[in-house]
């Protein structure tokens, strides 16, 4: 009994300890939770925002549910361009303290400034349901309806705001955005004035003013708020680049120039004032001073990363490479995270056709700075390399809605419109391009193929005529020149054109193969290949030319020497696809299909991801009989490009004619065929016979219909037809298509459509 009583007694201490500790334990959690939060913010009050930063992080280390802590360190984040951090915090610390409406609206606004639209209104309604004229939640909400251009609604709620809080000065900033909106510009500039008369001293409310006047295109006004606001900010350099922008955007470039060594004068440690000058010469095509002027500027501050990836930018524009490629890498050597040095490195590798690996990087800016105009833009420029078009007209696309004052973005587009055909597209974004960049070189050439496409011949003379002297040296500009003459039915002229760039850069295959085919047209097969062996004189070696006489030797059916050229090559240049290709195709039109097999195998040896020699095998292989041989070639041709329709629609064939065909795959393919070749008449046949081998008559003669008026002296597509008639009941249809097809000519299906025939 006297154990038990013990045993309890000391129980019962043993309890009473351990709350003393954990009583004492609270309360030194909550002073050191208190003392770092004190810390914090003194360190606020003196402007030292990283220390700060440490406090509010202790604090919340030691109470994880502290919420002013919490709040405190949102705010800091959203102070340093931290967002996603920012985020998180106030979150955590709106979820325990409901009541900060601050810190719910502010999440709020950074999910809006996310283009998380939804998300954002639904804490704009909670907040709202709490306190209905909570006027900083009101113009969140007045935002949200001007993008969802719901205008009466957005007019409502700033109404609302101003009535509750007519001293809030930003809520007459979007004041001024809805009225815009809804076409009231002069109420806007009112909204405006009476911001910038609450808060005079608020620069992104007399900057707002600024911008309304340039975009209503009130320039003697804008000039006045600028220059007004130069005299109220005189420690700030951002009045100076205002006006500059001012007088660029006006044509005034003197004064624009003038406005920025003002600046440069008057700011001597800023560097953007030089970069600033700098594309105000590039802009007016002044190279010269433009390199002077960055050179000068990276004497002044030699350890001026920006400036120095600045200069590495220009001379890749310039095409110095090396130079470029060396002043990026001693940049990326002492801060590998350089954006414009990056960014240089990107577009060296996009020149040397390192698309995947120009692709990383730009990836890795993006991440960092999601609407890096430059960077979309060069990404879509990687993948313009690749061949991915869609994807690369996304990012232009991306580019311009970030920055539609990017050239270059324009320039892009205009280029992937020409290759879609849309020439008036292709016309209008290079227009853009060079009203922006009037020495863009490459946007005037857009243009001026844009009117050869839509055959407006004479103006796309005038125009390349006028480049041909600003360039007289440029070898693209005649090149040019010479499809517009032929589109004029002037070949000689034409002629004139590219003999100028063979004299220019002998080493131009492109150009000879040019005069070669108008010479052949022209009747003079024998004088174009005298042509081409002249220009091989002066350099005997080169594959292109050697290939492209191989090509007119072989038309002129001199077919052994042909192949020896062939051969030459194939030693000059072992892993060029063309003399494969051109000796393969030789072969075969000799009849020597087992040769040509061997040739293309030979080369998919060295390369075999060569679609068009895949391809080339895979027909060799079908007219040789090796179906299963075609059959995986055709296969793999679909693993290089899913949609290719030629590999598809011949794929489909094969496995629809299998003593066990796998129909169901083989109408999958021949859909793909013809999604891509609506109006092929092959294509047509392959489905029809597809449906036909289904038992889907109408389907099937629906397709071999249009295959038989495609092609109307092709007796296998009446033949087929005829199946399809004939499955539907249609006797006499039927036997007058197999008339015809056995009147036609022979074909492997002859006897069978005999008997056919004969058993109706």
């Amino acid at each position: 009994m006297e154990v038990k009583m013990k045993y309890k007694i000391w129980k019962h201490v043993i309890i009473m300890l351990a709350l003393c500790l954990l009583v004492v334990s609270c309360a030194n959690k909550e002073k050191q939770k208190q003392a770092a939060y004190e810390r914090g913010m003194s360190y606020l009050k003196k402007g030292d925002d990283k220390a700060a930063v440490i406090e509010f992080k202790n604090a919340a280390q030691v109470a994880p549910k502290y919420a002013p802590a919490r709040y405190q360190l949102g705010l800091l984040y959203l102070k340093l361009n931290d967002p996603g951090k920012a985020f998180r915090e106030l979150s955590r610390a709106a979820s325990l303290n409901p009541a900060n409406l601050d810190a719910q609206l502010k999440t709020a606004e950074i999910l809006f400034l996310s283009h998380k639209i939804d998300e954002s209104r639904s804490r704009i309604n909670k907040i709202l349901a709490r306190k209905p004229n909570y006027a900083p939640a009101l113009v969140v909400l007045s935002n949200l309806e001007l993008l969802a251009k719901n205008i009466p609604r957005a007019e409502a709620a700033i109404n609302k705001a101003l009535t509750a809080r007519p001293d809030l000065g930003r809520a007459y900033l979007t004041q001024a955005r809805v009225l815009m909106a809804a076409g009231k510009a002069a109420e806007a500039e009112n909204a405006l004035r009476r911001a910038v008369k609450l808060q005079p001293d608020n620069f992104g409310f007399e900057q707002a003013l600024a911008i309304f006047y340039m975009r209503n295109k009130q320039y003697d006004k804008a000039e006045k708020q600028i220059k007004a606001m130069r005299d109220i900010f005189k420690k700030s350099g951002r009045p100076y680049m205002m006006l500059a922008a001012l007088y660029m955007e006006t044509g005034r470039l003197s004064k624009a120039e003038d406005c920025i060594k003002s600046a440069r004068r008057a700011f001597p440690a800023k560097t953007e004032f030089d970069l600033l000058l700098t594309a105000l010469y590039k802009h007016q095509g002044k190279f010269k001073e433009a390199e002077a002027a960055l050179t000068q500027a990276l004497n002044r501050h030699p350890k001026s990363l920006s400036i120095k990836a600045a200069l590495a930018d220009f001379h890749f524009e310039r095409h110095k490479f090396k130079q470029a490629a060396r002043e990026s890498a001693e940049v990326l050597k002492v801060d590998n995270k350089q954006p414009l040095a990056r960014l240089v490195r990107a577009k060296l590798l996009i020149k040397d056709n390192s698309g995947q690996k120009a692709l990383d990087i730009l990836n890795a800016l993006l991440k960092e700075q999601p609407r890096m105009a430059e960077a979309l833009y060069q990404k879509g420029m990687a993948l313009f390399g690749m061949g991915k078009l869609e994807l690369a007209r996304k990012e232009a696309a991306a580019a311009v809605a970030a920055d539609p004052r990017l050239a270059g973005a324009h320039t892009l587009l205009g280029q992937l419109n020409l290759l879609s055909r849309d020439f008036d597209g292709a016309a209008r974004e290079a227009a853009v391009a060079l009203r922006l960049q009037p020495y863009d070189f490459r946007a005037a050439v857009i243009i001026g193929q844009s009117l050869i496409r839509k055959k407006e011949y004479r103006n796309a003379l005038k125009l390349f005529k006028k480049m041909s002297k600003m360039l007289p040296d440029n070898t693209e500009i005649y090149a040019n020149l010479a499809d517009t003459y032929l589109g004029l039915k002037k070949p000689a002229r034409a002629r004139e054109m590219l003999e100028k760039i063979l004299t220019l850069q002998p080493v131009n295959s492109r150009a000879l193969a040019g005069v070669a085919r108008i010479m052949s047209a022209d009747g003079d097969l024998p004088g174009a290949i005298t042509r081409v062996r002249e220009q091989l004189r002066s350099q005997p070696d080169n594959p292109g030319d050697l290939l492209l006489l191989a090509n007119l030797l072989a038309v002129n059916h001199k077919y052994s020497e042909a192949l020896d050229i062939c051969k030459r090559v194939r030693t000059l240049r072992s892993r060029g696809a063309g003399a494969f290709m051109l000796a393969a195709s030789i072969l075969k039109s000799q009849g020597r299909s087992r040769e040509s097999a061997v040739m293309y195998q030979d080369y998919l040896r060295l390369n075999p991801d060569y679609l068009p020699a895949v391809m080339s095998l895979a027909s060799v292989l079908e007219d040789e009989k090796d179906i299963k041989g075609a059959k995986t070639l055709y296969q793999h041709a679909l693993k290089l490009n899913p949609e290719l329709p030629e590999a598809a629609n011949n794929l489909a064939w094969i496995i629809s004619h299998e003593p066990k065909p796998d129909l169901g795959e083989a109408l999958r393919l021949g859909l793909i065929a013809k999604n891509a070749r609506p109006d092929n008449p092959s294509v047509a046949d392959t489905l029809g016979w597809i449906h036909l081998q289904r038992h889907s008559y109408v389907l099937a003669a629906s397709q071999l219909r249009q295959a038989v008026a495609a092609a109307p002296d092709n007796p296998a597509f009446r033949y087929h037809l005829a199946l399809a008639l004939k499955g539907q009941g249609k006797i006499d249809e039927a036997r007058k298509e197999l008339k015809a097809a056995l009147k036609i000519k022979d074909f492997p299906e002859r006897q069978d459509a005999a008997k056919v025939l004969k058993s109706m």
